[in-house]
């Protein structure tokens, strides 16, 4: 899956619409979809759509720091500035040692603006409609 730069980004009601069908699913829903939910509401760039694609307990790791999604979105949203973000693959792993759920790793792309060429894995942990983890890894410096 890539979605392109070049593609518009989502309306705000196109992604209410996603997750509000995710949560009519609930424990039932896939978490392919629950992760293309957020992607969408990254592209979108509403904190408020990002953040509730999380369960209350979430946390973000980035590297080692820990952050709540409903105080970084905001914060990230500025920090990309104009960059868009450019999802090249989305891959359901094995569980392994990890936390119960399914998890997905994404190998995504930042392009355009000030965060241009930055690169990284997320490894999202879905339980049910909602997000419970995420650990993003960066492959090359921050933005």
């Amino acid at each position: 899956m890539t979605l392109l730069a070049q593609q518009p980004p989502p309306t705000r009601d196109a992604v209410l619409v996603l997750q509000a069908a995710l949560r009519t699913q609930g424990a039932a829903a896939d978490a392919m979809a629950v992760v293309q939910a957020h992607i969408a509401a990254v592209r979108c760039g509403d904190a408020v759509l990002m953040s509730a694609d999380y369960t209350e307990a979430a946390c973000i790791m980035r590297g080692r720091q820990q952050v709540v999604p409903c105080e970084y979105f905001p914060l990230a949203l500025q920090r990309l500035g104009s960059s868009v973000l450019v999802v090249h693959s989305l891959t359901r792993i094995a569980a392994g040692e990890r936390a119960p759920g399914t998890h997905i790793a994404m190998q995504w792309a930042l392009c355009g603006g000030r965060a241009d060429g930055t690169r990284g894995t997320d490894t999202f942990t879905v339980v049910g409609d909602r997000i419970t983890h995420q650990q993003v890894d960066l492959h090359t410096a921050d933005f």
